[in-house]
């Protein structure tokens, strides 16, 4: 009987990753893979627990909420995360059993990696973010507001006061990242990983050897198919998404007060009081839950993407096309990959304000156009869907090919013929 272990920060979902890596628990306990759920940071979504899957919490702080000292003492290496990963992992069958970890650095840490690759079974990572190769996560200088190109923990990227916090914590960083290439051999002997985007792939490929084994799997996008938004009837542009200075706030409100156009804001984040000052004619709902999103996109003329950083997918952009929603996107975001220009959507250059309005006021002022895109955004989406099953499918698939591998090898090993 297949068994997966899936290893998660957090046993609810605060992010995509999260979300992702609960869902596909959930989807495969369904399938009847006997799956386990190992996770740092409660509470536990209690859908899992409902599906059959056997959750194992360290029920640690995440690494956000320690002081100082205790951010040195346990956040680089949790003996209590590697302790119950060595307790979940220790009987499971061999050439049975595959571990898939999704996220550890927020609570976890290396450790977990460390246990992980000292049971001896297989192990996949998914690539949610950049944080195996780069110390911030993200490639991102949080101080400069700008795309990071040194390469990750090279002299130039020591020397760089790129942290959102303070060089102290950067410092922190980068040596939780030194610990992840010496504990725990990550990224310099995986041998599996999942990414989510042709564009994460292409900047962290360098960063792997060459032996990596790259697998395409989507991730998987939870929505009800309706009929597509009539955005051609809408006038207010809409953004979605966490309210901070890298997602590109800033840039969306400068924009829609230069185009001279209404705009939504759906999220929340530290940036939303010094934008409600700046821009008190946007519309701001808040955080809204999944049914109440999609309204928002019903009441839209097109979604920005104007994120200034690089992400590795923007799931929201594949939600809002699944709705028909036209699309506006930043060049230099994974989320390019959604956009087909001209036919579902526009990009605009990356952080170019003016560019970006000028684009808003094109689609202003073209129902023709708006119509002619959101038919096709949604034709295109429902054509082949990121649903949870495919993902489901495709993971199984790829678990089965992954131990059938290492049966062969250990074969040759004992020279088998």
């Amino acid at each position: 009987m297949l068994t997966a272990v899936i290893v998660s920060d957090y046993g609810h979902p605060i992010g995509g990753a999260e979300k992702v890596a609960i869902d596909s628990a959930i989807g495969l306990a369904e399938l009847g893979v006997r799956v386990h759920f190992l996770a740092g940071v409660g509470p536990v979504d209690e859908r899992l627990r409902a599906s059959g899957v056997m959750v194992h919490l360290a029920d640690v702080p995440e690494l956000s909420q320690k002081g100082t000292l205790e951010l040195l003492a346990t956040g680089l290496w949790s003996r209590a995360c590697a302790a119950l990963a060595r307790r979940v992992l220790r009987d499971l069958p061999r050439g049975q059993t595959i571990i898939h970890v999704h996220c550890w650095q927020r609570a976890l840490t290396t450790s977990t990696l460390r246990a992980c690759r000292e049971s001896g079974h297989p192990m996949i990572l998914t690539l949610h973010d950049y944080g195996s190769a780069c110390p911030n996560q993200g490639f991102f200088d949080y101080h400069r507001g700008e795309i990071c190109t040194r390469r990750a923990l090279g002299v130039d990227c020591l020397r760089t006061n790129c942290d959102s916090r303070t060089y102290a914590h950067k410092l922190w960083r980068a040596a939780r990242t030194t610990l992840q290439h010496v504990a725990a051999a990550v990224p310099e002997q995986v041998e599996d990983v999942i990414y989510v985007s042709a564009f994460s792939r292409a900047i962290l490929e360098p960063y792997f050897p060459a032996t990596t084994r790259w697998h395409a799997v989507r991730n998987p996008i939870t929505v009800v198919r309706r009929p597509r938004v009539q955005a051609e009837l809408n006038r207010p542009f809409l953004f979605v998404g966490r309210v901070t200075p890298e997602k590109g706030i800033q840039l969306f409100a400068e924009a829609t007060a230069k185009a001279v156009v209404p705009g939504i804001v759906v999220g929340e984040g530290p940036a939303l009081d010094d934008v409600r000052r700046d821009f008190p004619k946007l519309s701001y709902l808040g955080r809204l839950p999944a049914d109440r999103v999609h309204e928002a996109f019903a009441s839209a003329r097109a979604l920005v993407f104007p994120s200034i950083w690089y992400e590795t997918q923007g799931m929201v952009v594949q939600e809002a096309k699944a709705s028909g929603l036209p699309l506006l996107v930043a060049d230099r975001t994974a989320a390019r990959e959604a956009v087909q220009e001209g036919e579902t959507g526009l990009l605009f250059r990356h952080m170019d304000v003016g560019h970006l309005a000028e684009q808003m006021a094109k689609l202003a002022a073209d129902d023709a156009l708006i119509a002619a895109m959101s038919e096709r955004a949604h034709a295109e989406y429902w054509r082949d869907p990121p649903s949870l099953q495919q993902h489901i499918a495709a993971l199984v698939n790829l678990y089965e090919r992954r131990l059938s591998l290492g049966t062969r090898e250990a074969a040759v090993a004992v020279g088998a013929p």
